[in-house]
């Protein structure tokens, strides 16, 4: 689900004047007040999440304590309690159904094992703003959801991502390898001696090529950090050789 014009929604703490929009005209020198929040407002974010959080708090959900933007049922986060406003978070299946709650800016995640739980709360924000259904799940933040609901499995991945960054860099005609770091491969720096708990006296490289120009050397830094994306989402098994080439960002070298 997706929030349409989400910064128009909150309402603006403080005075903020606009000049007069184009074609407005008027004898006196005049400036408009804003009411509501505006795109391009520097805390129009800010305004919006405080906008949010405190309609779905006022709906009985509890921010995680973890993560800020993730929102959790009231019947997991005050069983004890009894107020007629967290009511509607009641079911007579199951008073511990869950329903969780994913905010992404405009974007949200709607998890539930009882559709009437999730259609309770679907209604509710509909109410409030006006929102576009995406459907079922498909792609969230550059992750791709694959669901096989007659084998109950659901599979996350980031194909189209890993794609797109072959095709960036130049890299789509590579093969692939089973492994993030084939074995008896080391990474290598300009100066083996400037990282001795890095590269142990033992087994410190020699110098294996000329360091790259200034284009060559950002186009280096922003493969890696594109591979971190990849890491932090699908792809733990990146961690280890991402932090390897992390540490040669300074001092990348080109192969000879």
């Amino acid at each position: 689900m997706a929030v349409v014009t989400v910064f128009l929604n909150p309402e603006v703490d403080g005075d903020v004047y606009k000049a007069l929009p184009q074609g407005v005209e008027s004898g006196a020198s005049q400036a408009c007040k804003l009411r509501k929040s505006l795109y391009g407002l520097k805390k129009a974010p800010r305004l919006w999440y405080e906008h949010i959080d405190k309609f779905l708090r006022s709906l009985g959900l509890k921010r995680c304590e973890y993560d800020p933007n993730d929102y959790l049922s009231a019947s997991i986060a005050f069983a004890s309690r009894t107020d007629t406003q967290l009511a509607i978070w009641r079911s007579k299946k199951s008073a511990d159904a869950a329903i969780i709650l994913v905010l992404y800016v405009d974007d949200m995640l709607l998890f539930s094992p009882l559709a009437d739980r999730f259609t309770t709360l679907n209604n509710l924000l509909r109410a409030k703003y006006k929102m576009t259904d995406l459907g079922p799940v498909r792609c969230f933040l550059g992750i791709e959801i694959e669901r096989d609901r007659p084998r109950r499995t659901l599979q996350i991945h980031q194909k189209r991502a890993v794609r797109k960054l072959l095709a960036t860099y130049g890299f789509s005609q590579c093969n692939g390898h089973w492994t993030p770091q084939p074995m008896g491969s080391k990474p290598r720096r300009l100066d083996p001696d400037s990282d001795s708990e890095t590269f142990p006296e033992a087994s410190r490289p020699t110098r294996m090529g000329n360091p790259l120009d200034s284009d060559g050397k950002r186009r280096y830094q922003s493969i890696v950090g594109s591979l971190m994306w990849l890491m932090l989402c699908t792809g733990p098994d990146l961690a280890f050789k991402v932090s390897m080439l992390s540490k040669l960002n300074v001092d990348p070298l080109q192969s000879t």
